[in-house]
């Protein structure tokens, strides 16, 4: 049973009111900053709600109001909704640049972000949800110091991340998390002949599998 399946059943395994936000590296985020994390600020923006493309602009600063005053803005920043353009770096957005982003260097505009996207995540995330992480070794620098943000400012939320295992050098993010206090890490070994045909059996909804479709190097004394 693969890291994926397993982060799939999430939604089985945990209470039935908790809301799971889940986002992965695919094909088309792979190589994008912050790629992996497009589809939960997708879902916290609710993008998904809005038809018109003329309106998504002012969806977003409605959504950018909801964050709460006493979450403080960062230095001379006169509101959230001011931000909005950094968002083109997490999202597929055409947010024309104003009087404050235009100005900002690089490392501005990344610190900005991050903490934009944390702010939304603690208006929107409540206490008791779940974000998944799925693929997160191929996660870009940006969404593992994002990760590594969240998990320290973002209280009573579960945060699942799953991965292949890494070649060094490991990302330092990737070394905070997993010497966090609160992080519990869980090493997949490969299944036993036996948990193979058990699992197999499950998948097909059979009792048992004729013994000409095992492969005799997998399975050799399994008898039906």
């Amino acid at each position: 049973m693969g890291k994926t399946r397993i982060v799939g059943q999430m939604k089985f395994m945990i209470d039935e009111e908790a809301e799971i936000f889940y986002g992965t590296t695919d094909g088309i985020t792979m190589g994008q900053t912050y790629g992996s994390w497009a589809e939960i600020f997708n879902a916290v923006l609710d993008l998904g709600s809005v038809d018109d493309p003329n309106q998504l602009l002012p969806h977003i600063r409605k959504q950018l109001r909801r964050i709460p005053p006493n979450l403080p803005l960062p230095d001379m920043v006169p509101a959230w909704t001011k931000l909005a353009p950094l968002l083109k770096s997490i999202l597929p957005l055409e947010i024309p640049e104003n009087e404050l982003t235009v100005t900002m260097t690089d490392q501005s505009r990344a610190e900005n972000l991050q903490l934009l996207l944390i702010r939304l995540l603690q208006t929107s995330v409540m206490p008791g949800s779940v974000i998944v992480l799925d693929d997160a070794h191929l996660f870009d620098t940006a969404s593992w110091a994002l990760t590594l943000a969240v998990s320290q400012q973002l209280k009573g939320v579960l945060i699942v991340v799953g991965l292949r295992p890494l070649k060094p050098p490991f990302p330092f993010e990737y070394q905070q998390i997993t010497h966090c206090e609160n992080a519990h890490q869980i090493n997949l070994t490969p299944l036993s002949p036996e948990d193979s045909v058990t699992l197999a059996k499950q998948f097909l909804g059979v009792d048992k599998i004729p013994r000409k479709f095992y492969k005799k190097s997998l399975i050799s004394s399994y008898s039906c």
